[in-house]
């Protein structure tokens, strides 16, 4: 851990080294872990496209109601401060964001996101699996709560990725509401079922 750790901090991610990260087996899981122990049935969960595929999914199956912004071509797949006002409101429990998109180009002005969001009482979950390789993140100045990315992005094995969140956040994993994931024997690693990955028993 604390070999992970000072490898971390050399891509910005400045944090409490015991109480804020947690290693996981890649972005689903820690995507999967902060929307289980965050999402009551009922919530409001914003989900800003294009998003990691285990957003909506994770959120359904744990009661919650997505509401999803699809960028625009004619944006630069990029969300406006309009859109930005109009769809985080006061009902927004959630808001579930990709930094960095390789498929359209998109880097999304987390910094902003959050600090809207932040006026609004929401807590974020950022994605960074595709931007942690290419660009310093800082965690703390972002002001992010939640952060997640695979490590295979960065040129580590299959199987393993790091979820960073708050240290008083991470109250709630000691209470017990997140049940860390064991793996299966004979599953590959990597990104696996949506289906075991979002369960919530």
């Amino acid at each position: 851990r604390a070999a992970a750790a000072e490898y971390l901090e050399k891509f910005g991610l400045h944090y409490d080294r015991e109480n804020e990260i947690l290693i996981t087996m890649g972005a689903s899981e820690g995507i999967d872990l902060a929307l289980r122990a965050l999402v009551d049935p009922g919530d409001e969960v914003l989900v800003v496209e294009p998003c990691y595929v285990s957003y909506i999914p994770c959120v359904e199956l744990c009661g919650g109601i997505p509401v999803s912004i699809p960028l625009k071509a004619e944006n630069k797949f990029r969300l406006t401060k309009e859109e930005l006002e109009e769809k985080i409101t006061d009902k927004t429990k959630i808001v579930g964001i990709t930094h960095v998109s390789n498929v359209l180009g998109t880097i999304n002005n987390v910094k902003k996101i959050i600090k809207y969001a932040h006026k609004k009482g929401a807590v974020v979950v950022v994605d960074a699996s595709q931007s942690i390789p290419h660009m310093k993140i800082d965690v703390q100045d972002l002001d992010a709560d939640f952060l997640v990315f695979s490590g295979h992005k960065m040129l580590a094995p299959l199987g393993i990725g790091v979820l960073y969140g708050k240290r008083e956040l991470y109250k709630i994993k000691r209470s017990g509401r997140i049940p860390l994931l064991e793996p299966k024997p004979g599953l590959e690693p990597g990104t696996y079922s949506l289906r075991m990955n979002c369960s919530t028993n």
